[in-house]
């Protein structure tokens, strides 16, 4: 229950009423029934708040008919984050069961408070002045390192920085310029990433184009290859939940729709102190 003005609390003192205004420490003697000798506590209204759940957004927000494109959250997305298990109300503590009939802007949490070490770390680094957290990060659909494909990791950084340059840049020092951009993830040389690991995926080639052409293949792609079978099927044919050596190399010589099984060398840990090299 919320209390929306001035609580007030009777004391009885013989046949006084001693009345304590809270907020502002005024006090006044009225005279009542000395046989009142009961604690008063009186509520001068009330007004019940109904906590939302994540569920009661995705009601809306499932649905773009509904709020547009731009407010569609992917709820199958959401719900494999780390930010599905704190729920929509921790960032947009404002919205209530009135919204948006309320004509109330939903408040927005800043990233940095939950992660004020990445923010301080972020805000030594050449990027701060450039990008925003939310322009590498949808809150909506963040996952640790290894759960991203190293290609998704390099398309955030190509929303700035054309392929081509960079590529260019590396030639002049960099052997295989080309095929090392196209295997390993940005982060992994310029921040103080560690702990690299191989991270398997499947990926598709685009036509004419040889190295960096090849990019992870859909979810409706994999899932129409596995049809009624989960798509894991499509290495682990003996869904036993273990992918064999023999399974790896099954899977690569009976090549499907121009599908290929790709490594890349992923870091699972991610620092945001983006620097330059010196070469």
């Amino acid at each position: 229950m919320k209390i929306d003005k001035k609580l007030v609390f009777a004391f009885i003192k013989g046949n006084r009423h001693l009345q304590e205004d809270c907020s502002g420490g005024k006090k006044s003697y009225i005279t009542i029934p000395s046989l009142l000798v009961t604690l008063l506590v009186i509520f001068c209204s009330f007004a019940p708040v109904m906590a939302l759940e994540s569920g009661d957004c995705q009601g809306c927000h499932s649905d773009a008919a509904m709020v547009g494109a731009t407010f569609v959250v992917n709820q199958t997305t959401f719900d494999t984050t780390a930010h599905a298990e704190i729920g929509c109300p921790a960032c947009h503590e404002s919205v209530g069961p009135d919204h948006p009939d309320d004509g109330l802007a939903p408040s927005k949490a800043g990233c940095q408070d939950c992660h004020s070490d990445v923010d301080h770390e972020y805000a030594g680094s050449g990027h701060h002045d450039y990008a925003g957290c939310n322009d590498c990060h949808n809150p909506h659909q963040v996952r640790g390192a290894t759960a991203v494909s190293g290609h998704d990791m390099n398309h955030k950084c190509r929303f700035c920085h054309d392929n081509s340059k960079v590529v260019a840049l590396h030639t002049d020092w960099l052997p295989q310029a080309e095929l090392h951009l196209a295997k390993l993830p940005c982060v992994s040389c310029h921040t103080a990433a560690k702990d690299n690991v191989i991270t398997l995926y499947i990926v598709k080639r685009q036509s004419g184009v040889k190295i960096s052409g090849l990019e992870p293949a859909s979810y409706p792609e994999l899932q129409a290859l596995a049809k009624e079978k989960p798509i894991e099927t499509l290495i682990d044919g003996n869904e036993d939940n273990y992918i064999s050596l023999a399974e790896l190399r099954l899977f690569n010589r009976n090549l499907k729709s121009n599908l290929y099984l790709q490594g890349m060398m992923t870091p699972e840990t991610v620092t945001h102190d983006f620097s330059l090299l010196a070469n």
